[in-house]
């Protein structure tokens, strides 16, 4: 008989892994310490311990994120023909990093609230990534004109997040708040950044157990969010004829060359900074994928824009770095959406 492995360890964020015991007899699984942190379970379904059982079977270890700073562990004691195993399950605390503030001025405080949850194990993808992190902002956000507020926000920490969102209050010039039934616009501002990421939420449906509401804010309104994730931009490249230098603040879902060109195939060709080209009409592409830190030669025949195919998240220009070689040639891309001094 055996448990195995003999030790887990995780990080301060939501995990999971798994334990496997191998016996042909009756065994019982216990843990030396209470806690509700930590959950097993078997084909997704949940373990309550102490467990008595026969036979071999595989757990799925699932860990809340940690919301404090010192480590967490519980030892599980697994006995076998008085023969008694220990498996440790550790979990590392968050990193005590200095206050983040997010990217965006506060809200306005007002008498007319919505709340809205954001569960520890909200789904996420965002560029790429799939977990938040401690310090990361999620704000809600209303139009005013042309103009987006804030209306409310609530700083990650790994636990269920309630945010405070606040109506429009009647009693100032222009608007302090959400109307009712206007539509939630949120943003994500990333530990250590100062561009907010534009996302999508997806909620749960009104009526489902204790929420009233979904992506509307209501006064006394209740909601729920099942997923964030980055919203997909699609930009257009006018193409002049003759020579052109382009480059993209979008960093492309398929980067392909010939994808981006899918749509002009004729009388155009692509050069890199480097000399490499790309020439749809003949289905060579020595460029391989397009790189959001450099800018291109497209040189055409006739006026045409790229549009449709180019779409993908914008991204954040305090977080990319250029490096410049000596004495080479470079085409460095711009990667802002308007002007900059």
């Amino acid at each position: 008989m055996s448990i195995s492995p003999g030790l887990l360890t995780f990080s301060a964020q939501v995990g999971s892994n798994q334990i496997t015991i191998n016996s042909n007899t009756n065994w019982t699984l216990t843990a030396q310490q209470p806690g509700s942190w930590y959950l097993l379970k078997e084909q997704g379904v949940p373990k309550i311990l102490p467990i008595s059982s026969n036979g071999s079977h595989t757990y799925d270890v699932e860990v809340q994120a940690n919301p404090l700073t010192n480590l967490r562990e519980v030892n599980l004691l697994f006995t076998c023909n008085n023969n008694t195993q220990s498996i440790n399950i550790s979990q590392a605390g968050q990193i005590n990093n200095p206050p983040q503030s997010p990217c965006w001025p506060t809200p306005v405080v007002t008498d007319k609230r919505h709340i809205v949850i954001i569960p520890f194990d909200v789904q996420i993808d965002i560029n790429g990534s799939t977990s938040l992190n401690f310090g990361d902002w999620i704000g809600f956000f209303y139009k005013d004109g042309n103009t987006e507020y804030c209306a409310g926000q609530g700083e990650w920490k790994g636990v269920d997040l309630p945010i405070t969102l606040f109506g429009d209050d009647n009693l100032s010039n222009g608007k302090n708040g959400f109307l009712e039934n206007e539509k939630f616009i949120i943003k994500i501002c990333r530990v250590g950044t100062t561009q907010p990421i534009d996302v999508t939420g997806i909620f749960f449906n009104s009526g489902n157990g204790r929420y009233t509401e979904e992506d509307l804010f209501k006064t006394n309104g209740f909601s729920g969010v099942i997923r964030l994730e980055s919203i997909i931009s699609c930009i257009q490249l006018p193409i002049r004829k003759g020579y052109n230098l382009v480059s993209s603040f979008v960093l492309p879902k398929i980067s392909d060359m010939l994808h981006i060109f899918s749509l002009r195939t004729n009388d155009v060709y692509v050069l890199d900074q480097d000399g490499s080209q790309t020439l749809p009409y003949l289905k060579i592409n020595n460029i391989g994928n397009w790189n959001i830190l450099q800018g291109y030669e497209v040189r055409s025949k006739d006026d045409f824009k790229i549009d449709k195919v180019f779409c993908g998240t914008k991204v954040d220009p305090s977080q990319y770095q250029f490096d410049i070689e000596s004495k080479k040639w470079r085409i460095m891309s711009y990667l802002r959406d308007s002007p900059k001094t």
